[in-house]
């Protein structure tokens, strides 16, 4: 079920809480649209395929064909709009806009810590220490890394390279010359990022 849905800055999005068994997921789907889950062996992974496809439907008024470029970038065969899709453990989340956009969402668990040093650069390494709650610091500069990623659509790069800026409800993520301005939530459930 759709648990949270705004717009903010030309960018519509949605958020879905996975609840429901795969077959409710297909009954939820116009039958004049088949979404393939060959290849998905995976139960959670098919939940994951299906929620995300009622969520761009939600957002784009009706069911899309979705295809992926080369780098695995999704995008609307039949609309000039762009999409950026993430899912988590019981999460999925789908942005749609006229320009590039980047959207990752991660459920709450101390397991970036056994990355942190993959993805943080020093500075951000040090700033662990000064922030109260550790991990949510951690999982926001993941997320908004990801994000960028997604938005930036090349070769996967250094996530050390990338330094984030964290202010209320915002923050921005500089990669070498590019600097891009992302909106934010953290709960008890999970870590999100949009921009």
């Amino acid at each position: 079920m759709i648990i949270k849905e705004e717009q903010i800055n030309g960018i519509r999005y949605a958020i879905w809480q996975l609840t429901e068994s795969i077959e409710t997921l297909q009954n939820l789907i116009d039958k004049r649209f088949a979404v393939s889950l060959e290849g998905i062996n995976n139960p959670t992974r098919q939940k994951e395929r299906l929620a995300s496809r009622l969520l761009v439907a939600h957002l784009c008024g009706g069911f899309q064909e979705i295809a992926y470029q080369a780098d695995g970038t999704p995008y609307l065969q039949s609309q000039q709009a762009h999409i950026s899709i993430s899912h988590t453990k019981g999460f999925v989340a789908v942005a749609i806009a006229p320009f590039k956009i980047g959207i990752d969402i991660e459920y709450n668990s101390e397991r970036v810590e056994r990355i942190a040093p993959k993805f943080l650069n020093a500075a951000e390494l040090s700033g662990i220490h000064q922030n109260q709650d550790a991990i949510k610091y951690m999982l926001l500069h993941w997320c908004a890394k990801e994000a960028m990623y997604k938005k930036l659509t090349t070769n996967e790069p250094d996530f050390t390279q990338f330094t984030c800026h964290i202010q209320e409800n915002k923050l921005t993520v500089v990669y070498q010359d590019i600097t891009h301005t992302f909106y934010y939530e953290q709960n008890d459930s999970y870590s999100f990022v949009v921009g």
